[in-house]
C-alpha cells in the first residue's frame, strides 16, 4: 500500500470517528477542506458523510448541501465567464457527491424526504432536477419516500417541483414515482400508515391514474386501497369512537367539518412556508438587534441579564399563579376540543377517499381472489370483520347483490359481523332487514352448520372479561336470537352442539363471576340494611310521644306534611333487605336471569342509599342540630358520590344500552401488508430513522 493510500485511509478513518462521537464542527471543516473525502463510503451500510448528517444532525447537513450548492454556482459563474478554472471540482463534482447511493440505493435526496427536510430537498431538487425521479433498490422515489414518512409538506414541494420541472405527462412516467417494485403506489402506504393528511392530498393530485390504471389498483398480495381502508380501525366512527366517553361523543357531534375539494395548492404551501410576523414582532426583533445583542457581548453583562430574568420570572409567576393555572386548563382543553374536532375532520377524508375509490370501482374488483394459493378476503368481508358500519353502508348501496356473497368458510357479513362480535354493524344489518337486505341473509349456514346464533355464542371466547358483563352478552345472544328464524334457533351444528349450550360453555368463567360479584354484594347490602332496620325500628314506636322543640322544628324546616322520618327509614330499608333477599334466592335458569336479577340488584341498592340518607335526616331531626350534622355529612356524601359509579356503572350501563359495545377491530389485511413489506424489503419503511439506528450500532 503506498504512502497516499495510507493517508487517505487515516482520513477516512478520522472522518468516520468524528462522525460517530457526534463531533459534527470538526465533521463540516474536514467536509469542507477535503473534497475528496465527500464520496467515501464511511459505513458498513455504504453511508457518506452526509447520509449520516441527514440522519444526526440537519443543520450540517445543510451547511454541506450549502456548501456544495456554492461550490456548483462559482463553477457556472466561472463558465459562463469563459475563465479557464483548472479546478477538478466543479459542477460535476457536486452532483456527483449528491448521486452517491448506500447499499440500499438512497441517495442524499431520498434520506431528507423521508425525514420531511423541506429546505433540504429544496436545494438538492434544485442543483439535479433528475434526482427527483430516482429509484433505490426498492423502486422508492424520494416523493414516494416523503409520503410514506407522512410528511404532508415535503410531500406536496417534491410534487409540485417534480411536476413543473420535469414535465410529466404520461401514465408509465408517473408510475415510476408513486408506485414501488412491489405495486404499491403511495396512497397504498398512506393509508396502511395512517398517514391521512398525505393520502387525501395524493387522491386529489393523482386521482386518475389511481383509480382508472388496473396496474395501480392491487399489488402482488392482492391487496387494493379499499382493502387497507377497511382494515384501518382510526378510519371511521363507528371502529374507533366506540371506546371513547359519552362527552368525546357529544362534543364530536357538535363539531361540524368541511370536505377537502381540492388538493393544497403551491400557493397555499409556499404562504405555510413563509413567516407571516405581525410588526409587533419585527419591532422586538429589531430592538434585540440593535440593543440586547452589544450589550450581551460586553463580559459579564449576559450574567447580569440572565440573574435579572430569573427574577422576574419569579416576581411574574408569583403574581399570575392563577390566572397561569386558569390559561393551562383552557389551554389543555383547547388541545382536547382540536383533537376530537381532528378526529372528525380525518374521518371525513377517509370518507371522501373510499367514495371515490367506490365510484370507480366494478363489481368484479369486490369479488374474491388469491395470492399464492390464498385467499384474499374482499373488502366487505374486512369491514364487516372490524365493524365498520359506514363502509359495510356503501358498498352495500353501490352493489346490493354483493350481500349474497359468502367467504370460503361460507359465511356471509352477518355471519361474519356475529362471530366477531361486531354489535353495531350487527343492529345495522338489522334495520336494514326486508329493504335492502333480505330475510335469508340472516338464515345462512357456514361450512360446519354454524348459523348466526352459534357464532354470537362462541364470541365471548376473545372478550376482555374485566369489562363485559353478562347482562351485556346475554342482551347480544338475544339481539342475535331474535333476529334468527324461528326454525333454527334449536338448530345444531356439525358437532351436534346448540346455540344455547355453546353460550352456556363460552360464558362459564364470566357467569361464574357475576354471579359470585352479585351473591356477595346483595350479601353485603342486605346487612347494612337490616342493621339499619334495627336501629330505627325502637325510635319508631316511641316516636308517637311528639316533642315540642322537635315539632317547632320540623314546621320550621318544611317537613309538617311528611311521614314519621323514622317510619320512612324502616320502610325504605326493609324494601332493600326484600330485594336482596329475593336476588339471594333467584336461580339461575335461562340468559333471561341476567336481565331482571341485576335491575332487582339497583334497586335494592337504590332503597339502601335512600334508607341511609332518612336514617341521617331522622337523626339531625331529632336531635336539633342540622348544622353539625350536614358539616359531619358532607365527607359521607362525597365518598358515595365518588364510589358510587364505579360500584354499580358498568352494570348500570350495561342495562339501559339497547346494544351491547363491539369487539375491539382487527387489521388482520394491515398486519399481513405490513408483515409482506417487512420481510420483502428487510428494513424498516423510513429510511431516514433506520439510519440513526443503524449509525448508533456502528457506534457501538
Amino acid at each position: 500500500m503506498s504512502s497516499s493510500d495510507g493517508v487517505q485511509e487515516e482520513k477516512v478513518k478520522k472522518l468516520r470517528s468524528d462522525a460517530r462521537e457526534g463531533k459534527w464542527d470538526d465533521v463540516l471543516e474536514t467536509y469542507k477542506k477535503e473534497k475528496e473525502l465527500r464520496m467515501e463510503k464511511i459505513t458498513e451500510k455504504g453511508d457518506t458523510v452526509l447520509h449520516m448528517a441527514l440522519s444526526k444532525d440537519v443543520i450540517v447537513a445543510s451547511a454541506m448541501v450549502s456548501l456544495l450548492l456554492d461550490e456548483q454556482n462559482e463553477k457556472t459563474v466561472k463558465d459562463d465567464q469563459n475563465i479557464e478554472l483548472g479546478v477538478e471540482y466543479g459542477v460535476s463534482h457536486a452532483k456527483e457527491v449528491l448521486w452517491v447511493k448506500n447499499k440500499k440505493g438512497n441517495t442524499a435526496l431520498h434520506l431528507a424526504a423521508s425525514m420531511g427536510y423541506v429546505r433540504i430537498c429544496e436545494m438538492i431538487g434544485t442543483a439535479d432536477h433528475s434526482l427527483l425521479i430516482e429509484r433505490n433498490i426498492d423502486g422508492e422515489t424520494p416523493l414516494f419516500l416523503a409520503a410514506l414518512s407522512g410528511d404532508n409538506k415535503a410531500f406536496l414541494w417534491i410534487h409540485y417541483f417534480y411536476m413543473e420541472n420535469l414535465k410529466v405527462s404520461s401514465t408509465d412516467d408517473l408510475a415510476r414515482c408513486i408506485q414501488r417494485n412491489n405495486d404499491d403506489t403511495i396512497l397504498h402506504c398512506a393509508i396502511a400508515h395512517g398517514h391521512i393528511d398525505v393520502a387525501i392530498e395524493i387522491f386529489h393530485l393523482y386521482r386518475d391514474d389511481l383509480v382508472n390504471c388496473k396496474e395501480m389498483k392491487r399489488n402482488k398480495d392482492g391487496l387494493s386501497t379499499l382493502h387497507l381502508l377497511a382494515a384501518t380501525p382510526s378510519a371511521f366512527k363507528s371502529t374507533s369512537l366506540h371506546g371513547r366517553s359519552t362527552i368525546v361523543r357529544f362534543i364530536y357531534r357538535l363539531f361540524s367539518v368541511k370536505k377537502k375539494e381540492q388538493a393544497t395548492t403551491k400557493e397555499e404551501l409556499t404562504r405555510e412556508q413563509t413567516p407571516s410576523d405581525g410588526i409587533c414582532f419585527r419591532v422586538i426583533d429589531c430592538l434585540f438587534d440593535l440593543v440586547c445583542m452589544p450589550l450581551l457581548e460586553i463580559p459579564g453583562v449576559k450574567y447580569i441579564f440572565a440573574l435579572l430574568g430569573c427574577i422576574i420570572l419569579v416576581l411574574l409567576g408569583l403574581m399570575l399563579v392563577l390566572p397561569l393555572f386558569i390559561l393551562a386548563l383552557f389551554l389543555i382543553a383547547g388541545y382536547w376540543l382540536l383533537e376530537i374536532r381532528k378526529t372528525k375532520e380525518e374521518h371525513e377524508w377517509y370518507r371522501q377517499i373510499m367514495n371515490g375509490l367506490l365510484e370507480h370501482t366494478s363489481l368484479d374488483e369486490m369479488s374474491k381472489t388469491k395470492h399464492d394459493n390464498e385467499p384474499v378476503e374482499t373488502p366487505l368481508m374486512i369491514a364487516a370483520k372490524n365493524g365498520a358500519v359506514e363502509m359495510v353502508e356503501m358498498i352495500l348501496e353501490k352493489f346490493p347483490s354483493i350481500i349474497n356473497n359468502v367467504n370460503d368458510e361460507k359465511k356471509n357479513i352477518v355471519l361474519v359481523a356475529a362471530e366477531n362480535r361486531q354489535t353495531m354493524l350487527y343492529k345495522f344489518l338489522l334495520d336494514q332487514k326486508d329493504e335492502t337486505i333480505p330475510e335469508s341473509a340472516f338464515s345462512q349456514v357456514d361450512d360446519k352448520g354454524n348459523t348466526a346464533l352459534h357464532l354470537a355464542a362462541m364470541s365471548g371466547a376473545n372478550l376482555n372479561w374485566q369489562t363485559t358483563t353478562m347482562i351485556e352478552e346475554s342482551k347480544w345472544f338475544e339481539l342475535v336470537k331474535k333476529s334468527v328464524p324461528s326454525d333454527l334457533r334449536e338448530r345444531h351444528n356439525n358437532d351436534r352442539k346448540s346455540a344455547e349450550g355453546i353460550f352456556r360453555v363460552t360464558y362459564g368463567e364470566l357467569m361464574k363471576g357475576d354471579l359470585e360479584w352479585l351473591n356477595k354484594t346483595s350479601q353485603a347490602c342486605s346487612v347494612v340494611s337490616s342493621l339499619v332496620a334495627t336501629m330505627v325500628f325502637p325510635n319508631v314506636a316511641t316516636s308517637s310521644n311528639n316533642d315540642s322543640s322537635k315539632t317547632i322544628l320540623i314546621n320550621k324546616f318544611g317537613f309538617k306534611a311528611l311521614p314519621n322520618p323514622y317510619l320512612v327509614t324502616l320502610s325504605l330499608s326493609l324494601m332493600s333487605t326484600i330485594s336482596f333477599l329475593g336476588i339471594l334466592a333467584s336461580r339461575f335458569q335461562s340468559t333471561s336471569f341476567w336481565m331482571h336479577v341485576p335491575f332487582m340488584l339497583h334497586i335494592g341498592m337504590f332503597f339502601m342509599f335512600a334508607s341511609l340518607v332518612s336514617l341521617w335526616i331522622s337523626l339531625m331531626l331529632h336531635d336539633h342540630s342540622i348544622t353539625t350534622y350536614a358539616i359531619l355529612g358532607s365527607p359521607i356524601g362525597f365518598l358515595i358520590i365518588l364510589l358510587l359509579p364505579g360500584f354499580v356503572g358498568p352494570t348500570l350501563k350495561s342495562m339501559f344500552s339497547k346494544v351491547p359495545a363491539p369487539s375491539r377491530p382487527t387489521a388482520d389485511a394491515i398486519n399481513r401488508y405490513k408483515k409482506t413489506e417487512k420481510k420483502e424489503k428487510g428494513i424498516d419503511s423510513n429510511p431516514g430513522k433506520m439510519e440513526q439506528m443503524e449509525t448508533k450500532k456502528d457506534k457501538k
